[in-house]
């Protein structure tokens, strides 16, 4: 057996190698890439004010705060999560983290909540009435536009986020669609995702249900068959382009925004969550009950209210409610 000398200690080489395996795992590569940015631009704040990043002290932390506020112009919300690299490296060199337990950060950290406040913006939800608009514009005689508008109705119906189901740089037929992957039943097509963010231990199957709505023309069944009927073998990328090259995440975003400039709206309001927020915000408004959206949408919590907007209609309806039977 193979040993190397670590810390004092004699280890086995195989076990220090399937170690280090496991622990790139621990955190989702979306995750992984997040951490990345967070971490360049704390490295870049040390650099730039000589600061040493690890360890650090209580100061540090406030001095990047201040950094995060009127140098970068960060949402609380985002500087809350930058932060947190600081105490990822600090846990990561068995270190005491200098954020947890100071008073003094928390109290800076109330002061710039108070001072930026906490609204979030969100993007626009999608909706059916939109997504009728969009197919008017679309040619679907073209290769692109039928796998497009596939794509569309996939993240709409099965409550997702485009990144999801669409490749993020290259094809990975461990965890991106193929179009074997895709079941036809007598109600519909049973899509089988493998890793969504709200799953990503594979606790139970991802499987999204496409109704057949008959001759509508928003039904997701007759988009996928054309799809399906596009040259291609079983284990072939499902969503693929007439080049052969994969619909990518920022392919498919890209295409999105373009034909909301077509339709002259504000294209920069829309984003890869639309669908899944518009699809909750549908939902809600035909009367799913909230069980039935987080289950349609494989919500955990009930995080997915803040995806939910409560129209003017709805508004009206509950004031008129609470005033019908008012004393007079």
């Amino acid at each position: 057996m193979n040993f190397i000398f670590v810390d004092g200690a004699s280890r086995p080489l195989d076990l220090e190698i399937t170690v280090g395996r496991l622990k790139t795992k621990g955190w989702a590569e979306s995750t992984s890439g997040t951490y990345r940015t967070h971490l360049k631009t704390y490295v870049q704040f040390c650099e730039e004010y000589e600061f040493k990043a690890v360890p650090c002290d209580e100061k540090t932390v406030e001095f990047y705060v201040a950094y995060l506020v009127d140098k970068k112009h960060f949402a609380y919300s985002s500087i809350r999560s930058y932060i947190n690299i600081i105490s990822i490296l600090h846990k990561m060199h068995n270190l005491q983290d200098p954020i947890s337990n100071s008073w003094n950060i928390k109290h800076l950290l109330t002061g710039v909540k108070r001072e930026l406040g906490t609204n979030q913006s969100c993007k626009a939800p999608v909706t059916p009435e939109l997504l009728l608009s969009m197919k008017k514009v679309l040619d679907m005689s073209n290769h692109n536009n039928i796998v497009f508008w596939a794509a569309c109705l996939t993240g709409f119906f099965g409550f997702l986020r485009p990144n999801n189901f669409l490749v993020k740089g290259t094809f990975n037929p461990e965890f991106n669609l193929r179009r074997i992957d895709v079941l036809p039943c007598s109600w519909g097509m049973l899509v089988r995702l493998k890793v969504i963010k709200t799953l990503q231990f594979r606790s139970k199957p991802i499987e999204v249900v496409l109704p057949h709505l008959y001759n509508h023309p928003l039904c997701p069944v007759t988009a996928m068959s054309k799809v399906l009927a596009l040259i291609g073998e079983p284990l072939d990328p499902l969503f693929r382009l007439s080049d052969t090259s994969c619909l990518t995440y920022t392919v498919f975003l890209n295409a999105f925004r373009f034909t909301l400039q077509l339709m002259k709206l504000d294209h920069l309001s829309y984003g890869g969550h639309s669908f899944r927020r518009g699809a909750a915000t549908w939902g809600s408004k035909v009367g799913l009950s909230d069980d039935d959206i987080k289950l349609l949408g494989y919500w955990s919590s009930d995080c997915f209210s803040r995806y939910i907007d409560c129209d003017m209609d709805k508004r009206l309806k509950a004031i008129s409610t609470f005033s019908t039977l008012l004393p007079r």
